[in-house]
């Protein structure tokens, strides 16, 4: 199994996304990751914006994904964002978006994991918020480069939302979607694409929010661990 950093996350090195084409840029780094590990074809596993990722790479080289498990409402499903998840792309609060992540703080991370990624965040334990911390403080230029790739004030450009181009997508894919996920809410639009093709397929997992690992390990990975039939 590998969990890659995308560039300018974790301990990846730094990068600007801004003038970037994402999807092409997506498709090119993970295709770069599997020629480099001699790996013809592998399952995906993606969250959030990786979901996006995932599902760009899926859309150009369906032949190398064995399976696509989004877990978490994935990006180019909808416009919407919670506003939390806005705020770097609002022109007047742009630059208070930039001072929160430059200094941020365990104790203010909990709020922002609440407000949107998590349904539980009195759960999140010290030394995890500390170490986001360091790390959002790390990478606040490139995330922020990426929120401005990728989000104007309604939420993901209108360019990303995949819409017509699920219908495409010639993987086996499973959609893991929280019931408290904030991105697609009820997983409305989740239920409108898995509809689309019989290759897709919706678990829902009750009391976890739009990073549900983080909520409930135990009910993700059995999740994972079931053979897609």
């Amino acid at each position: 199994m590998l969990a890659v950093d995308r560039p300018g996350h974790g301990l990846a090195d730094a990068f600007d996304y801004r003038r970037v084409d994402l999807l092409a840029h997506a498709h090119r780094f993970i295709s770069d990751v599997l020629n480099g590990e001699q790996l013809p074809s592998v399952t995906l596993v993606g969250n959030s914006m990786g979901g996006l990722w995932a599902t760009a790479f899926a859309l150009r080289d369906p032949e190398r994904v064995q399976h696509l498990w989004l877990v978490g409402a994935p990006g180019g499903l909808t416009r919407h964002l919670p506003l939390a998840l806005r705020l770097p792309a609002i022109p007047l609060l742009r630059g208070i978006a930039r001072r929160v992540a430059e200094r941020a703080t365990g104790a203010r991370l909990r709020g922002f994991w609440g407000r949107a990624l998590v349904a539980h965040p009195e759960r999140l334990t010290h030394d995890f918020l500390e170490l986001d911390a360091a790390l959002t403080r790390r990478n606040a230029a490139s995330l922020l480069s990426l929120a401005d790739c990728a989000l104007d004030w309604r939420g993901f450009k209108p360019e990303l939302v995949l819409g017509a181009r699920w219908q495409a997508l010639r993987v086996s894919t499973t959609f893991v979607v929280g019931e408290r996920d904030r991105v697609d809410p009820a997983a409305v639009e989740t239920e409108r694409v898995v509809a689309l093709s019989q290759r897709f397929d919706l678990v829902r997992i009750p009391d976890v929010g739009h990073v549900p690992w983080i909520d409930n390990p135990a009910a993700i990975a059995e999740a994972l661990s079931v053979a897609h039939a």
